[in-house]
């Protein structure tokens, strides 16, 4: 059952309206990203595809992020054709009429995160905060070994956008806030717009993600849900900021690296490098709080680099054991994504 747009922006209406009965922040609404230049809201369910082509640009980034895989073996090919079948499923339940784009930006970055996601120790229960088009289910779905993914979103239209992958990608165990009833033991992935927020803070995780979005939000978004991830963050878990979001100035990465100090977490990797040097295709931060066996060592410095290739974690996490393997333009990556998807 897809989501209905309408239902959306009524449960939305009524959160709005108790806001503005009390006293509560408003800072997680989605009118926080007006100023960005992806569309925050949406009136039909195409708009959804449009999206997928305006955020997923290949360009050097995509180049980029092979580098960072080290290539690309059969096998990630093969990962990134099913999930690519599942982008094309979504945009033909949308339109059956419209011809399907392939977001390969969106497609390599996603299996880039969950490459380091199943690198981690534990990475059974995780929490995303603002998961973008939500193309990570299709990967994160195919693995036995993570029992729930949770989603937070505050804009309208990626919700909706992010709704629509979960329920191919997970099925019936894929849970919507907005449409469904209760969270029940067995749901795989649950979904909270910006009204549930607290919601996802009463469980417990072993990862918590922010990516791409850290300097998108306010000052006081970001601290509340830094202070969520201190609540519910197992003492063994990490917070993974891949991508800290179009900085606005320096001094909101200023501002946003001191509410990390704020709050305590040292960086294990504070790894500042785009495409055109480094290791890593977009800056990166893996984080752990207070309690975590890597938290006396850690150090505490966000904007000096740390990146220590000795050390088994970031050996296991950044994928510095695979194998090197070719580089693959654009048109060759869609060749062959294209042909796992006629076969």
């Amino acid at each position: 059952m897809m989501i209905e747009i309408a239902a959306y922006d009524s449960r939305e209406a009524a959160a709005i309206a108790r806001i503005h009965a009390t006293t509560a922040p408003p800072e997680s609404r989605s009118e926080v990203f007006d100023a960005t230049d992806y569309p925050v809201r949406i009136e039909h369910l195409g708009q959804v595809g449009t999206m997928l082509g305006s955020l997923h640009v290949f360009a050097k980034i995509g180049l980029a992020m092979q580098k960072e895989l080290r290539g690309l073996s059969d096998d990630d090919l093969a990962t990134l054709g099913r999930a690519a079948r599942g982008v094309v499923e979504l945009q033909r339940s949308i339109d059956p009429g419209t011809r399907p784009m392939i977001p390969l930006g969106g497609l390599l970055g996603a299996y880039l995160i969950c490459r380091k996601i199943v690198g981690m120790p534990r990475h059974a229960r995780i929490l995303d905060i603002g998961p973008g088009c939500g193309i990570l289910s299709l990967f994160l779905a195919e693995r036995e070994d993570i029992e729930r993914y949770a989603q937070i979103e505050v804009t309208q239209s990626l919700y909706i956008a992010q709704a629509q992958v979960n329920r191919i990608a997970f099925g019936d165990l894929a849970v919507d806030l907005v449409s469904d009833g209760g969270v029940g033991a067995d749901s795989r992935c649950v979904h909270y717009p910006w009204w549930e927020i607290d919601r996802a803070f009463e469980d417990t995780y072993d990862v918590i993600m922010m990516n791409e979005n850290m300097c998108e939000m306010p000052g006081t978004a970001f601290r509340r849900y830094l202070a969520g991830t201190r609540r519910t963050l197992a003492k063994d878990g990490l917070l993974l900021i891949s991508g800290v979001g179009r900085t606005l100035s320096p001094d909101v990465l200023a501002d946003r690296l001191a509410a990390l100090r704020e709050f305590e977490f040292r960086p294990v990797v504070a790894n500042q490098a785009y495409y055109h040097g480094g290791p890593l295709s977009a800056p990166n931060l893996l984080l752990v709080a207070e309690g975590h066996p890597r938290y006396a060592t850690a150090g505490n410095q966000y904007d000096q680099l740390a990146f220590d290739e000795s050390d088994p974690l970031v050996r296991s996490i950044y994928g510095l054991d695979r194998p090197d393997l070719p580089l693959l333009p654009r048109n060759a990556l869609i060749g062959e994504i294209a042909g796992r998807l006629r076969s």
